[in-house]
């Protein structure tokens, strides 16, 4: 890497929206709040800052073009403005820089942020013109970070729909977009798929991910976003981390910024299993026994929705201590060696008290890195090949 920002790396990076961590007295690496979230929770962002937690803010542009999304009370007082016009930002620099980069820039500084995420909006595919729009608006944020000489590393978004990953031509487009002209200006990415579940998603799309991951990962720092425990899975192929929630769902999906669904999220009644890779129903878990032994649950479940959150981050963040100190071989073997025993647990609890946990997507996971197990990155002359052919496919677009 460039730049250490990290003392150590795969980590969690809790997303957050109340005082819970602190208040128990956590200490993270890192973590992350939505731009508006900073404005419906004030606090929790100050107290951050106060306790000298590192903090990234998102800008959350990825809502901007989405008027369901865009005019919700606390989205509304950002900075950005009700008067968004997609053509206009589409051919208008002016308008870009003060409507999007500036508004998205500011904030994160006035926040104290630990780095800049440049302002990004979503796109189904390369062909998509918000593709385009996203690189130059990464690349008129690094001019006007360095005009105003604010000297904090700065990560891409790289929010995309599912079909990219199917291709491997075209993921490898993608890396060559972000990694080409911008190599030596950012320090790493944020990478989101549109609708992956990745506990419902077939084998090739999350091979397609790793793979997206893994040659982002060459010398640069790369974290998913709305995985669940695939993040571990991609940790231990070569992502530098993950980040989600603490009880909240963990797909993003576009539909849900057009026209946001009720009853988002599980109730209280469900608790992270990591020894299993899923969420569990309390009576069930008290039917199969189950018991942790997390600084939470006092040896059986956590009782409430605060200990809930903080039994997952403890959890979390243990996975990912485990697999700090170890080379990449050793982080897949560990990982699969995991997903193999929540295998023959499910079958056990299956067996013996008819559970209703399944093993299906743990399978795939194991697959997936048994596929990555003897991955390499391409070689100066594998890149020359291959960004002739990426110049034939950009000529064609």
């Amino acid at each position: 890497m460039s730049d250490q920002l990290f003392s150590k790396l795969p980590i969690f990076i809790p997303k957050i929206a109340d005082l819970s961590i602190f208040e128990a007295g956590i200490e993270v690496p890192v973590v992350l709040m939505d731009l508006h979230h900073t404005v419906w929770r004030p606090v929790v962002a100050q107290k951050a800052v106060e306790l000298g937690e590192p903090i990234i803010v998102d800008p959350a542009t990825v809502q901007l073009l989405y008027p369901g999304a865009r005019n919700k009370k606390n989205y509304k007082k950002l900075s950005y403005g009700d008067n968004i016009v997609p053509e206009t930002l589409y051919s208008n620099a002016t308008e870009r820089l003060n409507k999007v980069i500036i508004p998205a820039v500011t904030s994160q500084v006035n926040a104290n942020a630990c780095v800049i995420v440049a302002p990004a909006f979503y796109s189904e595919d390369t062909d998509d013109i918000k593709f385009t729009l996203n690189l130059t608006l990464l690349s008129e944020t690094l001019r006007y970070l360095e005009e105003q000489h604010i000297q904090k590393p700065v990560f891409a978004s790289i929010n995309l729909g599912g079909g990219v990953l199917l291709r491997p031509q075209v993921r490898n487009y993608v890396v060559d977009m972000y990694s080409g002209d911008f190599k030596d200006k950012i320090a790493g990415y944020f990478v989101t798929i549109n609708d992956l579940d990745a506990r419902k998603a077939d084998l090739d799309h999350l091979i397609g991910l790793a793979d997206l991951v893994f040659q982002l990962s060459k010398d640069k720092y790369v974290f998913t976003k709305h995985l669940g425990g695939f993040g571990e899975v991609l940790s231990a192929i070569g992502g530098s981390g993950f980040s989600s929630g603490l009880g909240a769902g963990e797909t993003f999906s576009v539909k849900n910024l057009e026209a946001r669904k009720k009853g988002f999220g599980r109730n209280g009644g469900w608790t992270y299993v990591p020894e299993i890779f899923d969420y569990a129903n309390d009576v069930e878990l008290k039917k199969i026994g189950y018991q942790c032994s997390c600084s939470y649950c006092n040896g059986g479940i956590p009782n409430d929705a605060k200990n809930k959150k903080l039994h997952f981050l403890e959890r979390r963040m243990a996975v990912m201590d485990s697999l700090a100190p170890l080379s990449r071989e050793e982080r897949i073997k560990l990982m699969k060696s995991s997903l193999q025993s929540a295998v023959s647990l499910v079958g056990q609890y299956v067996r013996d008290y008819a559970s209703p946990f399944k093993t299906d997507h743990l399978q795939r996971w194991i697959a997936v890195l048994d596929t990555a197990s003897d991955w390499e990155y391409m070689t100066e002359s594998d890149e020359a090949s291959l960004n002739q052919l990426l110049n034939e496919l950009d000529n064609e677009q």
